[in-house]
């Protein structure tokens, strides 16, 4: 935790600090894109393709696809390879004053990839696009003001940055911004206010920001207590694989409170939360404990054949990210999206 803020909010906001990371640690779920390009919704064989010719964008592209695993299989060496290529024409465009270069060359300084990891020279980098208007590089700024990378701590900062990028619409920006006036840091505590800034992120599919809007609903806080909005939000984030949504979601088919009790729902969505790293302090350690606790009530209120039915579901789910249309975008099926009956 950071002062009370959660480190898992504060780390999706920008992927500067975690988009290239290939081993991430626990607690600290992979975030994800980084600045925005040209590059950044085209499929990936015409990004190779660009690559390939020598487009240090495209280069940067492909490595930090290569990354992430997005659009092809996660391979560091790969990664490496392009990141490489792409930094020398990086350095020249941003140096120019290209802002997209310009955040993307803050990203290999904070992640230490082909330079040496060096926060001063990230942040100086990430500054020149954020005082562009890059909103991926504001919101980036702002997160290394809340962690004291490369200059000292500064709420007010941190406020200030991740504010002119939630105003842009970046939505793990918006999300971290709630969260601050949920905890009061660096601005008066507002529960209302955190869940303007949650739902905003929530609506364009950010899961932490739909986990913690379920807990807003779950709590009564800054909105009316509501039991089965809460269910759509934590069921929203964990089909997303975010594990604390699913924790949430597991709960409250154990218990019956906003959904109707189902021990196949609750072993499914308790085994797949069980399974992920959970945070190493308190928090976490609870979590885990807490997870395990009702795992075991609940299995021993199963029969074998609604043993194997939920086995069967959590072997086979497999999360799948929200485009950002907001709550209409399609579920799959087999993923049970829509409450079932009581089991």
């Amino acid at each position: 935790m950071w002062h009370g803020v959660s480190m898992a909010v504060l780390a999706a906001v920008c992927g500067c600090l975690t988009v290239l990371s290939l081993a991430t640690g626990a607690g600290e779920p992979a975030a994800g894109s980084g600045p925005k390009t040209k590059w950044d919704e085209k499929p990936v064989e015409e990004i190779r393709a660009a690559a390939e010719t020598g487009d240090f964008k495209a280069q940067c592209a492909l490595g930090m696809a290569y990354a992430t695993g997005k659009g092809v299989p996660q391979d560091k060496a790969e990664a490496l390879k392009w990141l490489s290529k792409s930094a020398p024409g990086l350095r020249e465009a941003a140096l120019q004053g290209d802002a997209d270069a310009q955040a993307a060359l803050g990203v290999l300084y904070a992640k230490g990839l082909v330079v040496d990891r060096d926060y001063a020279e990230a942040l100086e980098w990430l500054s020149k696009a954020a005082e562009q208007g890059d909103a991926f590089a504001q919101g980036a700024v702002g997160l290394m003001y809340a962690r004291g990378q490369g200059t000292p701590r500064s709420d007010a900062e941190a406020v200030k940055w991740f504010r002119k990028a939630a105003e842009q619409g970046e939505p793990r920006a918006q999300g971290a911004l709630g969260t601050l006036y949920s905890s009061g840091k660096g601005v008066p505590k507002d529960d209302a206010e955190a869940v303007k800034w949650y739902r905003k992120a929530a609506e364009q599919g950010d899961a932490e920001a739909q986990y913690q809007l379920g807990i807003m609903h779950l709590e009564g806080k800054g909105l009316r207590h509501d039991k089965p909005e809460a269910d759509t939000w934590f069921r929203r984030a964990a089909l997303q694989g975010h594990a604390d949504a699913q924790a949430f979601l597991g709960l409250m088919y154990v218990t019956g409170k906003g959904v109707p009790p189902d021990v196949i729902q609750a072993y499914m969505w308790l085994s797949l939360a069980g399974a992920q790293p959970h945070a190493k302090d308190d928090d976490g350690k609870a979590m885990a404990a807490r997870i395990d606790g009702a795992r075991e009530f609940v299995v021993q209120r199963m029969t074998a054949d609604q043993m194997i039915e939920a086995q069967k579901l959590a072997r086979e789910f497999k999360p799948e990210r929200e485009p950002p249309q907001g709550a209409s975008a399609p579920v799959p099926a087999e993923n049970r999206l829509a409450p079932p009956g009581g089991k």
